[in-house]
């Protein structure tokens, strides 16, 4: 399951017991906020070129490695239960 960054944010929102969101802003904004934080130029660089990429799906990750290891857990409860 592939959660969407609103989707994730609300759960993290659920689990801290108050209301997050997520801000979409474009990728000069994005600078100019890390700008106004105060970080160096370089790395103000360095993160708004990954943002293409990253916008782009770069770092989306399609795994079923979470069902892989629930099915085999409950396997395993299931043979201990016959034994």
């Amino acid at each position: 399951m592939i959660l969407s960054t609103a989707s994730y944010t609300s759960r993290i929102g659920e689990v801290l017991g108050k209301e997050e969101r997520v801000v979409d802003v474009d990728v000069n904004s994005f600078g100019e906020a890390l700008r106004s934080a105060g970080l160096p130029g370089f790395v103000v660089a360095m993160l708004v070129d990954m943002q293409g990429p990253i916008r782009q799906g770069s770092l989306d990750v399609n795994s079923n490695y979470r069902s892989k290891r629930i099915s085999s857990l409950s396997s395993s409860l299931l043979l201990l239960n016959v034994l």
